[in-house]
């Protein structure tokens, strides 16, 4: 039976963001766009809604049957869309989405879908014809070892690294206002990754502390980053330039509890 309102935008993106392969396949049978746009603020895709990063809904099989369903019928993995303005392929990477990933990478991969990737054959490949390649940001601006760091599926990421940062890549780079260190930390939990960074000059201390930066994605190794990140010496009193209040300021305006009894503890 297919569902209700099949012509109406809400039901075919919840299907999608649930993973749920029947129902979108019920939607797509009555003629559902596959490239619509949803009519939120958040303004995504059928793709992006599928590969969208939630640690309360972790993924799933079904996601990655909805990802099949959606190109079979015309899914444009090319198209950017939602708040972050990326392709189907970076949020999928950041989401841990291997499957997916590898299904709506562009053929063949650029530097970022590369990044995004860990594939660090393909980067280094793409870098001996294009070595600015790895200083340059997308249209989003957002850079390739950013993606990398962000990445879940990474598969060779102190190798990818390496080769971006030989090439001249910037170890401060940022996306979404947070420093590729954060998200290496905190959101894929990647300590060797951060290390290296570290080592090649990524600044603890640079713009933002990873407090501010946990106010802007929800990270999932937050206490593990802040302990990383207080034994290499950094500042927790230092103030945002943008939220003006240092780490212990800004967890107390939160009521962010725990945030600030780790702060405490580690003082």
């Amino acid at each position: 039976m297919i569902p209700p309102r099949t012509a109406a935008w809400r039901p075919l993106f919840d299907a999608c963001f649930a993973g749920d392969h029947a129902a979108l396949s019920a939607f797509l049978a009555a003629g559902a766009d596959p490239n619509q746009v949803a009519r939120s603020v958040w303004r995504q895709r059928p793709l992006h809604r599928v590969c969208e990063f939630r640690i309360t809904h972790p993924k799933h099989a079904g996601h990655d049957r909805c990802i099949q369903l959606l190109l079979a019928a015309g899914a444009d993995p090319t198209l950017r869309a939602n708040s972050t303005d990326m392709r189907p392929v970076e949020p999928a990477a950041l989401a841990g989405m291997g499957i997916a990933a590898g299904l709506v990478s562009p053929r063949p991969a650029d530097v970022y879908a590369a990044a995004a990737l860990g594939d660090s054959q393909r980067i280094r490949a793409i870098l001996r014809r294009h070595p600015s390649a790895a200083l340059e940001p997308d249209a989003a601006g957002r850079t390739a070892l950013w993606y990398l760091a962000a990445s879940r599926i990474a598969a060779d990421p102190l190798g990818a690294a390496g080769a971006l940062l030989d090439a001249g890549a910037d170890p401060n780079a940022a996306g979404l206002h947070v420093p590729a260190l954060h998200m290496a930390l905190a959101h894929t939990g990647n300590q060797a990754l951060a290390d290296l960074l570290h080592a090649r000059g990524a600044n603890i201390n640079a713009n933002t502390s990873i407090v501010h930066s946990a106010c802007r994605f929800h990270f999932q190794f937050l206490r593990e980053a802040l302990t990383w990140c207080a034994a290499r010496g950094a500042d927790f009193t230092r103030r945002d330039p943008d939220k003006h209040m240092n780490a212990f300021e800004l967890a107390r305006f939160l009521r962010a509890r725990k945030l600030e009894r780790w702060l405490q503890e580690l003082r």
